[in-house]
């Protein structure tokens, strides 16, 4: 067996300075941040796209929504890209109005929803969540694929994001 050099900046119980646990949480922090970047960059892929994968990243772009609009993401060019993700995706939905579902899917908690979203990203995907929701209930996925709830998330990710992106600034 060969021994495992414990690196400068932990020991198994962690970090043993204070700077070294701030490191440790930036780096958290930085990955968690280009993560949030990359969901972006797949929904205003997603805006340009006609392969139907829209409603998958924009519910979960709307997820990471609430992470960024918090005090936990403070880089601007992170919000920047997740607003022009956003804008993007409303733009592509334009005003689709009313619409004749009888309701949508309350999104609470994203741990809820958020399985949800990456059922609606491909035609298989899909057909699954047919099939899942026939054998175990839950909304209809004409409802979860509706430009109407779809807009309103969007229109409701963009309210929170842009004043937290403004508070930036100051």
């Amino acid at each position: 067996m060969t021994d495992i050099p414990v690196s400068s900046a932990s020991t198994p119980s962690g970090p043993s300075s204070p700077e070294k646990w701030r490191a440790l949480v930036a780096s958290w922090r930085a990955a968690a941040e280009d993560r949030t970047a990359d969901h972006a960059g797949y929904l205003r892929s997603a805006a340009r796209a006609a392969d139907g994968s829209l409603p998958c990243h924009l519910i979960a772009n709307y997820a990471l929504a609430w992470y960024a609009a918090s005090e936990r993401v403070t880089d601007p060019t992170v919000h920047d890209e997740i607003i022009t993700a956003f804008e993007a995706a409303a733009d592509r939905l334009g005003d689709p109005g009313p619409c004749d579902h009888a309701a949508h899917p309350r999104l609470g908690h994203f741990e809820d929803y958020l399985p949800t979203a990456a059922w609606l990203g491909t035609p298989l995907g899909r057909r699954a969540y047919r099939w899942r929701r026939h054998e175990e209930g839950g909304e209809p996925l004409d409802a979860w694929l509706c430009p109407s709830f779809l807009r309103v998330r969007a229109d409701e990710a963009l309210a929170a994001l842009r004043p937290a992106r403004a508070a930036l600034r100051s």
